[in-house]
């Protein structure tokens, strides 16, 4: 064989494998780890988190007015850039929120959403039920913590978007 039918036959393989390589690359959203946010609520006892099936904050709307979209007083969510969270002040912030829910029992209603994989996460806070001293006061002391991470967005009268509906 020449050296010019062995550059066709190579280029047509090269050409070839490209096009068989390529679609099966495509996610086909079956894929074993899933994205999907997962709803919690933290546990008052130990710390830890545990599924929470029931809805406990009260329905409303959005300023934009979809109906069944809740605002939250303050939604918290600490992200990653590629190397997790920021664990200490996100292990800081969950203690905050576990003992205004042991202080303040139903009149503090605090749900955490799991988005990432990295330990992303979403609070999802309601202070609406509380003395409004008593939730300037839980404010101030999240915004303390909150300051130590460049990892974390706080915002206020906001959904919680990646909550599961």
């Amino acid at each position: 064989m020449s050296k010019i039918n062995m550059l066709k036959i190579c280029s047509l393989l090269l050409i070839s494998s490209v096009f068989i390589v390529i679609p099966s690359c495509k996610n086909n959203g079956k894929a074993k780890g899933s994205n999907q946010p997962s709803e919690q609520t933290v546990n008052s006892g130990t710390g830890n988190t545990s599924t929470n099936s029931s809805n406990s904050v009260s329905n409303s709307t959005t300023s934009s007015g979809n109906q069944g979209e809740v605002n939250y007083s303050m939604v918290v969510s600490f992200f990653s850039i590629g190397s997790g969270i920021d664990r200490p002040v996100a292990n800081a912030f969950n203690e905050l929120v576990r003992t205004y829910q042991e202080k303040y029992g139903n009149q503090f209603t605090a749900e955490k959403a799991g988005w990432g994989r990295e330990g992303e996460v979403d609070f999802c806070i309601q202070l609406d039920k509380m003395k409004k001293i008593d939730a300037e006061e839980f404010k101030k002391k999240a915004a303390e913590i909150l300051k130590k991470s460049e990892h974390v967005h706080s915002s206020e009268n906001a959904p919680c978007s990646r909550r599961r509906k």
